[in-house]
């Protein structure tokens, strides 16, 4: 695979990244969004056919600013990235040591990265977020220039998992008597359902700056974010908030309007709302029945908008039933790929969830 980003070669202070290649295709995603948010940085793609390998890595890492080292277990494997870490070091460079994977350090890279700024992707619900507490750096902000929106990004999706391109179950349905009713967001926390029937509501912390008020929050600003409505398309808007819009598990530029559809979950800081559209069911004359199958025995998953069941959510839209992460608490998995805080994942028959120790399989029952 390739990475939009051109690696940088002007004369500006710059980033120089060091990663494992058997890593493309979780770093790249990474080094795209960096450069989109105005980051000078260069990787070994601008190592020109011909050119000496390792001349090339030297005289690129000796001029650097800073050394941003992707650590993950392969990384930390390849004799390669472990000398560009200590030639970084021997330099005197100003180093951030990124943390793709939780890894446990050998006593010698212990002690080598044990003074230096480490940041972990676990602790960060989105990868956009991760990449906030890099810019941090005094020296990071050092090399970014202007931001460059319209660069392509190309977020990792593991393989084998496609939620977008998923087929919903119509068994028992016919489709053509389903229509929307009307739309509405669920809060999570308190199980209270906001109607939208207004064509424009802000939501925020108090009355007196917003249409809904979620009170006693203090991690929702006082005008928080705004849906809109325009006919039967709904958006959702980020009004600059402090602790950020998320629109499923992904962070929202300020002031941008962001179509939602059924099933999307919108995180206002701590709180999360769940989108939803209500359909008539005059075309249902036989609703299958959903299961979760365990070791000790099956969960049925009733036609509730909501089900926390050990744990975690499942949520049941007109479109289908999501798995979503709501917790901080527990990691939870489905078919092997951890899903972080606010992300959904369509669920179809068969899938294997975990979280914790406990394991479960979705079943439907005809």
């Amino acid at each position: 695979m390739r990475c939009s980003a051109a690696p940088y070669e002007g004369r500006g202070k710059y980033i120089f990244a060091s990663y494992c290649h058997e890593d493309a295709a979780r770093v790249y995603p990474c080094i795209e969004l960096m450069a989109r948010d105005g980051c000078r940085i260069w990787y070994d793609e601008g190592i020109i056919p011909g050119d000496e390998w390792q001349e090339t890595i030297a005289d690129r890492l000796a001029a650097c600013d800073v050394f941003v080292a992707f650590i993950t277990e392969k990384s930390l494997s390849s004799h390669n990235c472990r000398r560009e870490i200590n030639f970084a070091v021997q330099r005197g460079k100003k180093i951030v040591s990124l943390f793709l994977d939780d890894v446990v350090l050998s006593p010698g890279m212990e002690m080598i990265l044990s003074s230096i700024q480490g940041i972990y992707r676990s602790s960060f619900v989105t990868t956009e977020m991760f990449l906030l507490k890099l810019y941090e750096n005094e020296a990071i902000a050092q090399c970014r220039g202007e931001r460059r929106p319209d660069l392509p990004v190309n977020l990792y999706s593991p393989p084998g998992i496609d939620d977008d391109k998923t087929m919903t179950l119509t068994v028992g349905i016919t489709q053509g008597d389903l229509g929307p009713k009307k739309s509405f967001l669920y809060i999570l926390s308190s199980g209270k359902r906001i109607d939208l029937e207004k064509n424009v509501l802000s939501i925020g912390r108090n009355r007196e700056n917003a249409d809904y008020a979620i009170e006693g929050d203090r991690t929702i600003s006082r005008r928080h974010a705004t849906i809109k409505r325009i006919y039967n398309k709904y958006t959702v808007v980020d009004n600059d908030s402090l602790n950020h819009t998320l629109l499923n598990g992904k962070v929202l530029e300020p002031w941008t309007e962001n179509e939602i559809s059924d099933g999307d979950t919108i995180c206002l800081g701590k709180e999360m709302l769940l989108f939803f559209k209500e359909y008539d069911e005059a075309g249902a004359y036989r609703m299958p029945e959903h299961v979760l199958e365990a070791e000790d025995g099956i969960i049925r998953i009733g036609n509730d908008p909501v089900s926390s069941v050990s744990g975690m959510t499942i949520m049941n839209s007109g479109r289908g039933f999501y798995l979503i992460n709501t917790s901080t608490d527990e990691k939870l998995f489905c078919n092997g790929v951890q899903l972080f805080y606010g992300e959904k994942r369509r669920l179809q028959s068969e899938d294997e969830i975990m979280i914790g120790a406990r394991k479960f399989t979705w079943r439907i029952v005809l």
